[in-house]
């Protein structure tokens, strides 16, 4: 049953409209800004500036690796799903959105 289908993937239209790639890039680009505030700590002299800048960037670095690490599961989880399913990773990138775009296309059709 279509309807079934869909309740039992409620993210599925969530989830075929990310863009694994830009994703990605996104982590990386957290990764690359934090390394500039590092240096923008350990090179100032205002040892208040440092003290507060330096606390946020705490945070923020113990912030960036859970991202990463949940970011590296989510993408595990896309590679075993593209498996399962029989789907080919090209050159090694990974689209899952394309892989749930096919899926929310298959559900609508057997909705009709």
């Amino acid at each position: 049953d279509a309807v079934l289908l869909l309740k039992q993937m409620p993210s599925l239209e969530q989830a075929l409209r990310v863009v694994w790639v830009d994703a990605g890039a996104d982590v990386s680009a957290l990764r690359g800004s934090l390394k500039q505030v590092e240096n923008a700590v350990s090179s100032d002299k205002e040892e208040s500036f440092k003290a507060a800048l330096g606390d946020f960037h705490s945070r923020a670095t113990a912030e960036e690796k859970k991202l990463t690490e949940e970011h590296a599961v989510a993408d595990k989880g896309c590679l075993d799903l593209c498996a399962w399913l029989a789907e080919e990773v090209k050159g090694g990138k990974l689209e899952p959105e394309k892989v749930f775009a096919a899926l929310h296309t298959f559900a609508l059709a057997l909705e009709k």
